[in-house]
């Protein structure tokens, strides 16, 4: 009798035993997941905000981009044209922001979880955005002669910032922007693997075939 009770006994501590390590087991594995999922889906969307940065400073315009901006009442035609010209990038940028949208979402997640050193990663991305709508509006400043006049080449230090360049040598927004997916993939890979998941190989592959599309 008193064996019988001490293998009860035994196999209720064997059995509490084995359900807490079965939750510790599963909050690890649950905290795992998820920290996989954030890495993948912040890589991918830094894919993606990389190729919608390339489209919004791609030199090759369209007939009529630029006229859904807003004008005034009292603009002359000339100012029309220039304005038109320079909104094209914020334009460009309303059909191109998802994936930036959705990391300044994500950035405070990351940092959360990979901590606070990262949140210059995003802040970096958003800061090329913002120097290029900034140059964009400088030039139609400068055009329509509203101040200061600018020499040559700091002009063409704003189209720089504005456009690409056909080589990447040449190009020193592309080379940050670069740069930046290079840290954030230092970053993820610790936690993803070297190897690509599908999700991020077919964003690849979307990327690779746009920027072939959009050469010929």
């Amino acid at each position: 009798m008193d064996c019988l009770k001490l293998f009860e006994s035994l196999s209720i501590i064997i059995a509490s035993i084995a359900a807490v390590i079965g939750i510790f087991t599963w909050r690890k594995e649950t905290r795992w997941k998820r920290k996989y999922e954030l890495a993948e889906e912040v890589l991918a969307k830094f894919y993606e905000a990389h190729q919608n940065i390339k489209n919004i400073r791609s030199r090759f315009g369209y007939v009529g981009e630029g006229k859904s901006r807003k004008k005034s009442c009292n603009e002359t035609e000339v100012e029309s044209e220039i304005y038109d010209i320079n909104y094209v990038v914020h334009e460009r940028f309303e059909k191109n922001k998802e994936a930036i949208e959705r990391l300044k979402v994500l950035k405070f997640r990351f940092i959360a979880v990979f901590g606070k050193e990262h949140e210059q990663l995003f802040n970096d991305l958003f800061k090329i955005l913002t120097n290029i709508f900034f140059a964009a509006s400088e030039l139609s400043s400068i055009q329509l002669s509203e101040y200061y006049e600018l020499t040559p080449n700091e002009i063409k230090k704003l189209r720089k910032i504005i456009y690409s360049s056909t080589k990447v040598e040449n190009d020193d927004i592309e080379k940050e922007l670069q740069s930046i997916i290079q840290d954030v993939e230092n970053v993820c890979r610790k936690i993803i693997g070297n190897k690509c998941s599908s999700i991020l190989v077919i964003c690849k592959r979307i990327i690779q075939t746009t920027t072939k599309k959009k050469a010929l």
